[in-house]
């Protein structure tokens, strides 16, 4: 071919595919940069997501078993402090263990991360865990994964992540104390069960022993009546024992049941006094015990309070100083009164005793329910050790104070203070109760009498007749609102009814009884029998029309008392339910 004719085209056909190849180029390029930005892009979520996972670790660290090599992921820069290139894998937990880590889980921690074992502990899991505190009291949990597994099953490399665990292990020690304290308190519980099982059956077969003891004697000299009489004098002292006790425990379990509730009433605190007075200085001549009670030198007597507590505590009180004072000693109450701010008088009850005293040791937990001293009284009992506990929490109740001076062999002094709300100013012994006496008699006087137990009709039966009076028997609470229906007008004086009985009881024979037409029940007296002894007991009574209450066991002078008393607030103008 010519050569023209060859080399015409060549400069055309070598910028055609000069253009061509840099067209192609620059594809090649452009789809290289995509597939490299998606690359990267990929690479950046995969991140994302992993620092969104590490976010919830305190620590992430990426270990290279086989070469003892780590990389940090995650972690705070106290750890990244500690971060050297020379640092190999394991002198870096060795110095996370002596920086960061409770002396107590060091040795734990370094086993935990040592790399030479974790084939073993990692086979067949797909993690290993442990629990651990720093030195400044924070609790993590320490958590191994494998990160490649050969096909051998060999972990060539792991992931260590730490994660702040110290609210949640917190409350999980929190509720392990409070386990281990309500367990605790079980057995303190069950051991203080035990042991006032033990106490009350100890302080019953004691008196019960007593008086078993004596009717066996009194049976085998019936024909020596002063024996007779010693033998019916220590049964009725043992069966006072019984009731204190019972009385007692009642008590102590309402106060402590949370169910209990003071009085807030008018009541004369020289009746209080004086009726308390009554009681100790029969049991005070019984022990040849020189018994005296101070003057009441307050000018306001009439409270408002809760007058059965306040009677309870000089009880206790006065009944242990007798219990604890030998024969011929002495025992005096005196009084003080404080003026208060709000209001109130706080009234101080001071009890001496000539007695043996406590010594300072059981002075410190005297107020403890059956705290008591090793000293026995002169019947070889001295009852389960409830009474000054039960002070301290009535006293305790009505906002008042108790203190104690007491020496071993020398005697005691109590002072109780009690704030009370005066109700008026009036001259000591005005309006004043104590010492009446009724000269009504019952005798020839008809009572109805309903007591569904034999053994109790026979005694109310007994103290009744032997008072003159003619009793009509009712063996429940229907029956006797039976009779009464029936009976003529002004036949029956009286209404006797035990509270509980079968059929139906006595409240609520009360209730029929006043709601009934017949002429005289909104007005004759009727008197509850019962075995129960608290104040709601009492003002379901009074709400039932009832006009007193007897407790049992059935005391003879208490129980004619109020049988007359009832008789002479009748003549005097009525009944009164209050």
């Amino acid at each position: 071919l010519p050569e023209e004719g060859f080399f015409n085209s060549r400069i055309v056909i070598t910028l055609t595919f000069a253009g061509i190849y840099i067209i192609l180029s620059m594809l090649v390029y452009l789809i290289r940069v995509d597939a490299e930005k998606r690359h990267i892009n990929d690479v950046n979520d995969k991140l994302h997501i992993i620092k969104s996972i590490s976010s919830m670790y305190a620590i992430s660290i990426l270990v290279d078993a086989d070469r003892n090599q780590y990389e940090i992921i995650t972690a705070p820069n106290y750890i990244r402090a500690l971060d050297t290139p020379k640092t190999s894998a394991s002198e870096m937990f060795k110095k996370i263990s002596e920086t960061y880590i409770s002396k107590d889980y060091q040795n734990t921690y370094l086993d935990f991360t040592n790399l030479n074992s974790i084939d073993e502990r990692l086979k067949g899991k797909k993690y290993i865990e442990f629990n651990e505190c720093s030195r400044n009291g924070v609790w993590f949990r320490n958590i191994i994964v494998p990160h490649k597994k050969l096909e051998n099953g060999h972990i060539s490399s792991v992931i260590v992540v730490s994660i702040n665990i110290d609210e949640q292990k917190k409350k999980e020690l929190d509720y392990q104390k409070q386990l281990m304290q309500t367990t605790e308190e079980a057995m303190r519980a069950n051991d203080a069960k035990t042991d006032f099982l033990r106490r009350m059956s100890h302080d019953i077969r004691t008196p019960i022993n007593v008086i078993m003891g004596m009717v066996a004697i009194g049976n085998r000299l019936p024909n020596d009546p002063p024996k007779l009489q010693y033998c019916r004098d220590k049964i009725q002292s043992a069966s006072s024992m019984l009731l204190e006790l019972v009385n007692d425990v009642l008590i102590i379990n309402k106060i402590d049941s949370g169910a209990f509730e003071l009085e807030k009433k008018k009541f004369n605190l020289a009746d209080i006094v004086n009726e308390v007075k009554s009681m100790t200085e029969v049991q005070a001549a019984e022990k040849k015990i020189e018994f005296e009670v101070a003057d009441l030198d307050i000018k306001e007597y009439m409270f408002t309070g809760s007058p059965l507590h306040l009677r309870q505590i000089l009880v206790n009180i006065l009944g242990n100083a007798v219990k604890y004072t030998p024969p011929g000693g002495k025992i005096k109450l005196s009084f003080g009164k404080k003026a208060q701010s709000d209001g109130t008088r706080l009234i101080e009850f001071i009890c001496q005793d000539t007695g043996i005293g406590m010594s300072e040791e059981f002075q410190k937990h005297m107020f403890e329910p059956f705290a008591q001293e090793d000293v026995k009284n002169d019947m070889g009992f001295s009852g389960i050790g409830l009474g000054l506990s039960i002070v301290k929490k009535l006293t305790d109740k009505m906002s008042g104070y108790i203190r104690v001076e007491s020496r071993q062999n020398e005697g005691t002094c109590f002072t109780i203070g009690i704030p009370l709300e005066p109700v008026n100013e009036m001259i000591h012994g005005e309006n004043s109760k104590d010492g009446e006496t009724f000269n009504q008699s019952i005798s020839g006087l008809k009572i109805l009498l309903a007591e569904d137990n034999k053994l109790n009709t026979e005694i109310a039966q007994f103290m009744l007749g032997d008072l003159g009076a003619t009793v009509i028997n009712a063996q429940n609470g229907a029956e006797a609102v039976e009779i009464w229906e029936n009976s003529k007008q002004g036949e029956i004086d009286a209404v006797l009814l035990d509270i509980m009985m079968p059929v139906m009881d006595g409240l609520e024979a009360a209730k029929r009884i006043r709601q009934s037409k017949k002429q005289g029940s909104d007005s004759v007296p009727i008197i509850a029998l019962s075995a129960n002894i608290f104040d709601e007991d009492r003002q379901l009574c009074r709400e039932a029309g009832m006009n007193d209450f007897i407790s049992k066991p059935f005391v003879l002078n208490k129980f004619t008392e109020t049988l007359l008393r009832v008789l002479h607030e009748k003549t005097e103008g009525g009944a009164d339910n209050d």
